[in-house]
């Protein structure tokens, strides 16, 4: 059995804009609000607050989107998660929540100001 490898360029999308991260990429693991991604000689490297977003097979192309609020997400959705499986309530899970709001309250107050005035189109 021929097994070949598709090696991906990895770019990661931020307020900023786009740019190339690393290449030769074959595998991804996202867990607590970061993308660790291998190349092909088993080195790693990480993007914080990162989620794929894209995967072009054809043009060897993993596109990643910065989502600042990923890690408070995580928290909470890893809280709601543990009381299910706990059967149980925990006044943390409204504690990771709180964070969840703040987190976005911060990036809309934060887009505001970059953009207040500049009407949608």
């Amino acid at each position: 059995m021929n097994q070949s490898l598709c090696e991906f360029k990895v770019y990661v999308k931020t307020a900023e804009g786009e740019r190339e991260v690393t290449q030769d990429i074959v595998q991804v693991d996202v867990r607590n609000g970061e993308a660790t991604l291998r190349d092909v000689l088993g080195s790693s490297k990480s993007v914080k607050n990162a989620i794929v977003s894209r995967i072009d097979v054809g043009k060897e192309r993993l596109e990643l989107v910065e989502v600042p609020m990923l890690a408070e997400i995580q928290a909470f959705l890893s809280q709601y998660e543990r009381c299910l499986g706990e059967r149980r309530y925990d006044t943390d899970l409204e504690l990771r929540w709180d964070d969840v709001k703040a987190k976005g309250d911060e990036m809309v107050r934060s887009l505001w100001a970059r953009y207040k005035g500049v009407k949608a189109q």
